[in-house]
């Protein structure tokens, strides 16, 4: 049983945040979704949106229909019902998600950034990068971005001094003591350490959709699997969810 310390405040007009210790921990975001699993299950007037990120959980809700201390007055009940563990009895579980990444040279832009900073071989990088079993935090910093928890201490590195102006879609990279996927190109500081090939997030929807829509949803458990270049392209374009049933045909 975990026990939390906990601040409840006004973020805005329209938003109550609960707030927990600032660190990256997997117990507390375990806490933090089955949190909002229980406010959305109980239907609490007022309520529109719920969002969880690695150490907050934020309502956005109508002035028109509670406000904020009618809010925190029924957050409160729930957290009295069940205050610890919340977890174990979520409805949504976690599936095993596994990610193809291509490691070679021209995928991976800060080999040598990360060989020097950690002091290993690109082969022990590669090796210890995709043993691990990652869990899927949140979204951010821009839709579909992957923020997994769970990086082996041996691989943390410091973010780029200067971000570089466009990463490729489907770059994964290491930043401080995560790891994570840009699902897009853009802007960004973190060290690559090679690309996957899928599509990871579908934005032709035209509303955002629900957790248990999503391909990858949060507290997934993600694994990166190695392949080649040769391979990389044949897989180029194809879904998250139209891997994971390639794989398991083959």
């Amino acid at each position: 049983m975990n026990t939390f310390n906990y601040q409840i405040f006004a973020l805005s007009e329209r938003c109550l945040t609960l707030q927990l210790e600032p660190v990256i921990s997997e117990p507390q975001i375990r806490w933090l979704y089955a949190l909002r699993e229980r406010i959305l299950i109980k239907n609490i007037r007022g309520v529109q949106h719920v969002w969880v990120t690695f150490h907050e959980l934020t309502i956005q809700y109508d002035v028109d229909v509670v406000n904020f201390e009618r809010l925190q007055d029924n957050v409160e009940v729930l957290l009295a019902e069940r205050p610890h563990d919340m977890s174990q009895n979520m409805t949504v579980k976690p599936r095993h998600i596994t990610i193809p990444i291509c490691y070679e040279d021209e995928m991976a832009w800060d080999k040598d950034r990360l060989v020097s900073h950690c002091g290993l071989s690109f082969e022990d990088l590669i090796h210890i990068h995709h043993e691990q079993e990652y869990i899927f935090y949140m979204f951010g910093f821009l839709p579909g971005f992957l923020y997994l928890g769970g990086l082996d201490p041996r691989l943390a590195c410091p973010r780029l001094e200067k971000p570089r102006q466009n990463i490729q879609k489907g770059s994964v990279g290491i930043a401080g003591h995560q790891t994570g996927v840009y699902p897009m190109a853009s802007p960004g500081g973190w060290n690559i350490i090679g690309r996957t090939p899928l599509d990871l997030f579908d934005y032709t929807l035209s509303t955002a959709p629900a957790i248990d829509d999503l391909m990858i949803r949060p507290l997934d458990r993600i694994r990166f699997t190695p392949v080649s270049r040769l391979h990389f392209k044949a897989l180029e374009g194809k879904t998250v969810n139209e891997y994971q049933k390639l794989i398991k045909t083959t």
